[in-house]
């Protein structure tokens, strides 16, 4: 790869940098002078600074670090590194006498962050004692039986081999939940290494550097909120019978419904899941295995998913699939999510407007004037002279010409007298006549009065005037 020779080249590499700065160790010291040139626009300079960066940017991607896959029963190693800048607990595996990262846990501190170790207000020993934890339980979720842990904290490695006495409440509190871990593995060695030696902690811990929360799909760490002394014991409170249970049982003792084409579809069904200490998950071919969920959770997950911490208020499909991609599995994901997506109150009030009509629109055709024309009843309004409160309304489709006359109580003789005297005699017999389901309208005399004059009768719920053609009608005053 050759040196950039222009400002565009600076570009390119600074963004290809981005995308890859999830593997680079301390990618901001390594890469400043590449984005110090970037703010010389006018008069580019690759300085011999830039040129010693770029040199040795090209021998550390040389040779990537890379994540390996755990063997089942070898022993594994936690490492601990807490700084100024990150947080990290690392697991690794010896192969031939070299160290290789399996898994880790980090936490990146930005802005106000770094006056802390977590998320949370707390002491460098309570982060000490946060990242062991973290490795501890990181460790039982691989399945590890024999575990060493090496950390450089002399405070915490002594109290928990017994070595110093815990006398604060809250390092009780938390020794008591690192020996209570400690307890599920069959071995379990805590060591003390020195600073200076626990450079491949640190040096995970710095590979974190970017501020994305998922690296590459595959590498992944983890942000604590709360402090874990602080965790509360929450019982499931939907003990139901879910989809789940007919499938755990089968691949727990092979229990088979009574009923042959019940069971074989069970057993075929069952091929799709694996049970891992208790737990059920659907398998894949093209990602790890799915953690499947029960209703109650399913409706948890989306919530966070949708609107927690990091939600973006996506879209039905959008969501289910973001909700694959983070490793859970339900029945009708896509369903489920489309339903919470209508359901959320945000989503409906800032999403855009669909101006799309739900269904085809009809239009209406009047070639001729005077040939359609549309009648209804308006009011009651205030009272007027001889107590006349409705108002009996045509217009016709074509000219939008208005005929209209006062009521005090409209009946079917009126609305056929309104026909006669203000349409028929006026402007001759009218093909259609479209009306509502009105009583005035939807009778046996009405109907019997246009069909001697061969009036085709249309019934309709007009509620929108615009949508029917009759908006911006032509009105004339007219005396009584």
């Amino acid at each position: 790869m050759e040196p950039p020779k222009s400002i565009r080249d600076v570009q390119k590499l600074t963004g290809r940098i981005a995308a890859l700065g999830r593997f680079v160790s301390k990618s901001g010291d390594k890469c400043l002078p590449f984005f110090k040139a970037l703010k010389k626009v006018k008069n580019f300079e690759w300085t011999k600074e830039s040129q010693v960066a770029f040199e040795e940017l090209k021998k550390y991607m040389a040779e990537p670090p890379l994540l390996l896959k755990p063997i089942d029963g070898e022993i594994l190693y936690v490492y601990l590194a807490v700084s100024e800048q990150a947080l990290s607990a690392v697991l690794v595996r010896v192969e031939l006498k070299v160290q290789k990262p399996v898994y880790y846990v980090s936490k990146v501190f930005h802005g106000a962050e770094l006056n802390y170790s977590l998320d949370f207000p707390t002491t460098n020993n309570e982060a000490e004692y946060e990242a062991l934890i973290a490795g501890l339980g990181l460790a039982r979720t691989l399945r590890v039986r024999n575990l060493k842990v090496c950390g450089d904290s002399k405070l915490v490695v002594f109290q928990v081999n017994g070595e110093f006495e815990a006398r604060e409440d809250t390092m009780v509190r938390y020794l008591r939940i690192v020996k209570t871990q400690m307890a599920l593995f069959e071995e379990c060695i805590v060591e003390y290494v020195p600073r200076e030696e626990n450079t491949k902690a640190d040096a995970l811990s710095q590979f974190e550097s970017s501020d994305d929360e998922i690296c590459s799909g595959s590498v992944y760490y983890q942000v604590m909120r709360t402090p874990s002394i602080d965790a509360k014991l929450v019982a499931p409170i939907d003990t139901g019978a879910t989809w789940m249970d007919e499938i755990k049982l089968y691949l727990e003792n092979g229990h088979l419904p009574t009923n042959a084409d019940e069971a074989r579809k069970l057993q075929v069904r069952a091929l799709k899941y694996v049970l891992i200490e208790g737990i059920l998950y659907r398998k894949s071919f093209v990602i790890p295995y799915l953690r499947c969920l029960r209703p109650d959770e399913a409706r948890e997950a989306l919530r966070e998913v949708h609107e927690g911490v990091c939600g973006q208020h996506l879209g039905g499909r959008a969501l289910a699939h973001k909700a694959t991609r983070l490793g859970f599995y339900w029945p009708e994901m896509l369903k489920h999510a489309q339903d919470y997506v209508k359901r959320c109150d945000r989503c409906q009030k800032f999403a855009p407007i669909v101006r799309q009509p739900p269904e085809m629109l009809t239009s209406i055709n009047t070639p001729i004037p005077f040939a359609m024309w549309g009648m209804d009843i308006l009011g009651p309004f205030p009272l007027a002279s001889a107590q006349r409160k409705f108002l009996l309304v045509a217009i016709d489709y074509f000219t939008k010409w208005i005929e209209a006359k006062p009521l005090a109580k409209i009946t079917t003789k009126q609305v056929a007298q309104f026909v006669w005297e203000n349409i028929i005699c006026r402007y001759g017999i009218p093909r259609i006549m479209v009306i509502d389901n009105g009583t005035q309208f939807n009778n046996a005399e009405f109907k019997n009065y246009c069909e001697d004059y061969s009036i085709e009768l249309r019934f309709t719920s007009v509620a929108h005037p615009q949508a029917n053609g009759q908006d911006n009608p032509r009105w004339t005053e007219k005396e009584s």
